[in-house]
């Protein structure tokens, strides 16, 4: 299973970087480039990992994507490069890095290949597949629930007639399954509304 994920500046909310992965490479803070290091000699950083794929190519070209729409600024390429499971030297790695650098550092190649990676990700073909990935994604209540996690959900409390009703964490997912408007949950919670269709809502950390 592989994903893409996005790093954020705890300091200031910042996306600085996007990237595909799997395992635990999202959270893992080697082989990373100049700029993504000198960003976490400053602040801490924060993981989301935006969504899961089971073919890589899918991943790429979300990662592709997603880079092209934010353009973070620790990102040297536009994505869509590197396999998984191939095993180099350090030396060819440091060799491949440089060269890389260097095509990158030329204004029109990084036009012409930018362009030519976004292009990518607008066929027919590409947005359709895109789409039925999402869809398959969040069809599955546990993917929807981790994605809330990943994304910094806070657990909550519900309670029915003053009385304990269940734990939660993703306020979409309470919505859908009782009917209720996810902005009167939040409104609930945020301390601006007493209850909504019967239920009261209060931040687990507040308690």
């Amino acid at each position: 299973m592989f994903y893409v994920y996005f790093h954020y500046r705890v300091d200031t909310g910042e996306c600085f970087y996007i990237g595909k992965g799997k395992n635990k490479r999202a959270f893992v803070s080697k082989r990373r480039n100049l700029f993504w290091c000198n960003i976490i000699n400053k602040t801490d950083y924060k993981v989301v990992i935006a969504q899961y794929f089971e073919d890589e190519k899918d991943a790429f070209l979300f990662e592709i994507d997603m880079i092209s729409r934010i353009n973070p600024v620790a990102n040297l390429t536009s994505g869509g490069e590197g396999v998984s499971n191939v095993k180099v030297s350090e030396s060819t790695r440091m060799k491949h890095k440089e060269h890389s650098l260097r095509m990158w550092s030329n204004p029109d190649f990084r036009q012409k290949r930018t362009r030519e990676l976004v292009d990518a990700t607008k066929t027919p073909e590409a947005r359709e597949k895109s789409s039925e990935i999402q869809k398959k994604f969040f069809n599955d209540k546990n993917n929807r629930i981790a994605r809330a996690i990943s994304c910094g959900g806070k657990p909550y409390i519900v309670y029915k007639n003053s009385e304990f009703y269940s734990e939660e964490i993703s306020i979409i997912e309470f919505a859908r399954e009782h009917g209720v408007p996810a902005p009167n949950i939040c409104r609930c919670l945020k301390g601006k509304g007493k209850s909504a269709h019967g239920f009261t809502f209060k931040y687990k950390e507040l308690l």
